[in-house]
């Protein structure tokens, strides 16, 4: 069963391919889970060693926004489920973001997703 947090991006991704076409490449998934529970215990780890070996950084956000505004470089998103909560390494990912000149938010419902992208592109 897939999670509440992968609904929910899912949901968001595809409002986001219908309301702006012309920017679909800028919004991106940063396949960086540790939801591995489709895979059996043995296979998991192998796909995790190989995803740390290629460059799986803890922490990192969910989705990606290529697209300079306000001053920024580009805007991380962090999906998370309703009450969901931060672990340290995304804590420490969104501080380096936000140190480095990109924007970080953390989105845990449909509405808040639209807002966030309407206000983050009217600002450009």
């Amino acid at each position: 069963m897939a999670s509440p947090e992968y609904q929910l991006q899912k949901t968001c991704i595809t409002w986001f391919r219908f309301q702006y076409p012309r920017l679909r490449m800028a919004l991106f998934a940063i396949p960086n889970s540790n939801d591995m529970s489709a895979l059996n215990r043995s296979k998991a780890a192998q796909v995790m060693g190989k995803l740390k070996c290629s460059g799986l950084v803890p922490g990192v956000a969910d989705l990606f926004f290529a697209v300079p505004s306000s001053g920024r470089h580009g805007l991380f998103i962090e999906m998370k489920a309703p009450r969901g909560r931060q672990s340290v390494s995304q804590k420490e990912f969104e501080k380096a973001a936000l140190q480095n000149g990109y924007g970080y938010t953390i989105v845990d419902n449909f509405e808040q997703f639209q807002e966030t992208i309407e206000e983050y592109l009217e600002n450009d």
